[in-house]
C-alpha cells in the first residue's frame, strides 16, 4: 500500500485535487481526504465508484445511460426530495410503488388522460367527497342461469331467453353496501327472470323476485345479511 501526493502525480489540466491523499490497494483507489475534480471523471470497464459513509453532494444534473438504472440496497434509508421545489417524473415504462404513498399537506395527485387501474379497495375519509365526471360501469349480459361473483360487474343485463333464467346474488356477508341492478334488456318471451338470494338469503324478505316483462329493472342493495329493493321498474313478484 502506498500514499501519493496527488499534486505531484496529476497535471492541473486533467484533474485537480485539494489536500487529497490517494491509497491504492489490490487494484482499488481510495481517497482518504478531500478531492476536487476539475474535469470529467471516467470509471473504465466494469469498475465501480463507491463513496464512504459520509454525505455526497451533487451540484449538477445526473444522467443515466440507456438500459441502466438506480438500485437502492436493503435498509431504511430515504429517497428524499422534500426540501426541493422541483418535480419528480417517472419513466414511460411501468412504475411500481411498493410501499405506502402519501401526498402531504394540501397537495394533490393528478393522473394523465390515460386509464388508471386500481386493484385494491379505495377508502374515503369521513367528511371527504368524491367528485365524478361521466362514469362508465362494467356490465354483464346473461341469457341463462348465472351466479353473480364478488368480483363481477354490478349491472346485469338479461338478454332473450330460451328457458327460465335465475340470477343468483352473491353471498350477502361478503357484499355489505353493494348495489346490483338486474335489467331485462331482451325479450324473455314466455320465460321468467328470477332474482334469487344465495342459499336462504332473501330479497325484501322473499326467497325470490320474478318478472317476465322486457325493460323491467330490479335494483337491490345488501346490508350484510340480506338484499333490499331500492328501485324497480315493472312488477316483481
Amino acid at each position: 500500500m502506498k500514499n501519493f501526493d496527488i499534486e505531484k502525480v496529476f497535471h492541473a489540466d486533467t484533474a485537480t485535487f485539494t489536500t487529497a491523499t490517494i491509497t491504492t490497494l489490490n487494484g482499488e483507489t481510495v481517497f482518504t481526504s478531500g478531492a476536487t475534480f476539475g474535469d470529467d471523471v471516467i470509471i473504465t470497464s466494469s469498475h465501480t465508484f463507491t463513496t464512504g459513509t459520509g454525505a455526497v453532494a451533487i451540484n449538477g444534473d445526473i444522467t443515466i445511460a440507456a438500459t441502466k438504472g438506480i438500485t437502492k440496497t436493503a435498509g431504511a434509508g430515504n429517497f428524499d426530495f422534500s426540501l426541493g421545489s422541483g418535480t419528480f417524473k417517472t419513466s414511460y415504462g411501468a412504475n411500481t410503488l411498493s410501499g405506502d404513498t402519501t401526498i402531504a399537506g394540501t397537495k394533490t395527485f393528478t393522473t394523465g388522460t390515460g386509464a388508471v387501474t386500481i386493484k385494491g379497495n379505495v377508502s374515503v375519509d369521513a367528511g371527504k367527497t368524491v367528485t365524478l365526471g361521466p362514469t362508465l360501469q362494467r356490465t354483464l349480459t346473461k341469457t341463462a342461469n348465472y351466479t353473480v361473483l364478488d368480483t363481477d360487474a354490478d349491472i346485469v343485463f338479461v338478454g332473450s331467453l330460451s328457458a327460465h333464467a335465475t340470477i343468483t346474488l352473491p353471498t350477502a356477508a361478503d357484499n355489505t353496501g353493494r348495489t346490483i341492478s338486474v335489467i331485462i334488456a331482451g325479450d324473455p318471451g314466455a320465460f321468467n327472470v328470477i332474482v334469487d338470494g344465495e342459499g336462504a338469503e332473501t330479497v325484501n324478505g322473499a326467497a325470490t323476485k320474478t318478472n317476465s316483462d322486457q325493460y323491467s329493472v330490479l335494483e337491490v342493495t345488501c346490508n350484510g345479511t340480506a338484499w333490499y329493493i331500492r328501485n324497480s321498474i315493472g312488477t316483481w313478484t
